[in-house]
């Protein structure tokens, strides 16, 4: 699910006003039962020169409960913007989100997994960065309850800014955040696990 998609490389991209993708599952009930939500981009690019945000882009995925024995809730891949390859100059005055919550799953060896939650995903060389005065970039993700023996809650690896590559130079006055929250486990052998969180995260530094 993609609110804007450019599969080629792109000299100029300049957003306004507001782009945005959804996306909404309900329940499952019974056992063996099965919710799973991803992947959601608000903004995808495979390359650009010059990046420039003034408006809203944005990405939301939520998924219902999942009951029964074996149950599971899922929410993974949502990116308010991702870029494949590589970037000239990153500008954003404007707000950049990526929003992800999951239900409960309740039944013996149930889980609720939310993960790979990123405002902006760079999987390339970025040589300019800037995130300006007023402007926000977030992550944030929300898994439910998980009960019944050996059952499972956790979010994992939710990044405001994420540099997989090179970073010529990074500037932001503004707004980065992320944000996790997983519920409570009930039952025997249970677990609540919250790792892999970061506002920025730079894979090889900033040069």
């Amino acid at each position: 699910i993609v609110g804007a998609l450019i599969e080629g490389y792109a000299t100029t991209f300049t957003n306004a006003g507001e782009i945005s993708a959804t996306a909404t599952a309900g329940d499952a009930s019974g056992d063996n039962s099965y919710v799973d939500v991803g992947v959601v981009y608000g903004v995808s690019v495979n390359g650009v020169s010059n990046f420039t945000n003034s408006g809203t882009i944005s990405a939301s995925a939520q998924a219902g409960d999942a009951s029964g024995d074996n149950s599971d809730v899922e929410v993974d891949g949502i990116y308010g913007a991702y870029f494949v390859f590589d970037v000239g100059t990153f500008n954003n005055t404007g707000d950049i989100t990526a929003t992800a919550t999951a239900g409960n799953a309740e039944g013996d060896n149930s889980t609720v997994d939310v993960g790979d939650i990123y405002g902006v995903d760079f999987e390339g060389n970025v040589s300019k960065f800037n995130n300006s005065k007023n402007s926000t970039i977030s992550a944030s993700a929300q898994a439910g309850d998980a009960s019944g023996e050996d059952s499972y809650a956790e979010a994992y690896d939710v990044y405001g800014v994420y540099f997989g590559d090179y970073v010529g130079s990074f500037s932001n006055s503004g707004t980065i955040t992320a944000s996790a929250q997983a519920g409570d486990a009930s039952g025997d052998n249970s677990t609540v696990d919250v790792e892999g969180v970061a506002g920025v995260l730079a894979i090889n530094g900033v040069s």
